[in-house]
């Protein structure tokens, strides 16, 4: 008689108690978390060949962090399952994908949004207090200076996913790149009275190009926050090709209302202004850019800057001329 009520005892505990990351052969409800990148240039999912790490945040219906699972280190492919085991309840998800080496997350802890802890507590941290960032900067002369490259970064997250007693329930999270690649090549830089121009050009020692914006800090929906500080981007790997110098960054998720991410081009000793423009507005009078979803579904944008003998910039983005430009002042 007690063998037969602890056969029926047993199973019941789990379903009401859920089981443990550390032992998944007692399983028996939660959420199998499919993943896709579908928003890109190539309309098909990228997932596999974009996303190489996977962390997931779970918060509960009262929206208090539950657990992480993480997947890191192996390939990831379109038909990557995980397997998150959990009570029986309704909860929310975040993902962040890619290696998070230049990112940090954690919680807010102030309404300022001053106070950042990167320990999340269960059944304490909320998921309005959740939030990601930059985490490879310096100040340098009150300057927050982004120096490194950042590495790619993708965000998604799901509301309301049921897990019934007893069952794995499954759901798809589709991930959206918050990085994009800027390239900026320059040409007609002969045209330009640079304060110690040598015969012997290496135009990385008299030419700036930098991108200030105020995008490092997002909030758990992947919105930026808007007590997050400006910055600057610096740019890598500089070449000259022929007659055009060429850098490149990475930058954080770029927005169709009210960003402030702004490319400079400038005399590096004397500080004058070659180009100074807005990104995103000179981006969108490209017909084809005209949304957020629109700047989503790009990874790259390259910024082609032409000096010219007499005195005006052309300045072309991903194969558009957008507009010719006086010299800035």
């Amino acid at each position: 008689m007690i063998k037969r009520v602890l056969l029926y005892i047993i199973p019941m505990l789990l379903v009401l108690g859920g089981c443990t990351r550390e032992d998944l052969s007692e399983c028996v409800q939660g959420v199998r978390l499919h993943f896709t990148h579908l928003l890109n240039n190539q309309s098909a999912n990228l997932f596999g060949a974009k996303v190489s790490d996977v962390s997931v945040f779970v918060f509960d219906s009262e929206k208090k962090y539950v657990e992480t699972y993480t997947s890191r280190g192996v390939k990831l492919s379109n038909d990557y399952v995980m397997d998150l085991p959990l009570r029986s309840g309704s909860y929310e998800i975040i993902v962040l994908g890619g290696d998070l080496q230049t990112y940090k997350y954690g919680e807010m802890t102030d309404s300022q949004q001053t106070q950042f802890n990167s320990i999340l507590k269960k059944g304490i941290t909320t998921i309005e207090q959740f939030s990601f960032l930059i985490d490879v900067a310096y100040t340098d002369a009150n300057n927050i200076i982004i120096e490194n490259k950042l590495s790619d970064l993708f965000h998604g997250s799901l509301t309301n996913v049921v897990v019934p007693p007893g069952q794995y329930s499954d759901a798809t999270v589709d991930l959206i790149q918050d990085t994009k690649r800027i390239n900026v090549n320059i040409t007609g830089l002969e045209y330009i009275p640079f304060s110690n121009l040598t015969k012997a050009i290496d135009y990385s020692t008299i030419i700036d190009v930098l991108t200030t914006a105020r995008n490092g800090r997002y909030k758990n929906d992947n919105t930026i926050d808007p007590y997050a500080l400006p910055f600057t981007y610096k740019y890598h790997d500089p070449i000259l090709e022929g007659d055009t110098f060429k850098m490149n960054t990475v930058v954080l998720r770029l927005m169709a209302q009210a960003d402030e991410s702004r490319l400079r081009v400038r005399d590096k000793n004397n500080q004058n202004v070659l180009y100074d423009k807005n990104m995103v507005e000179q981006i969108l009078k490209n017909p084809k850019y005209q949304t957020q979803t629109d700047l989503d579904r790009e990874d790259t944008f390259t910024f082609d800057i032409k000096f010219t003998a007499n005195g005006s910039v052309g300045v072309t983005i991903n194969g558009w001329t957008i507009i010719e430009v006086a010299p800035a002042k």
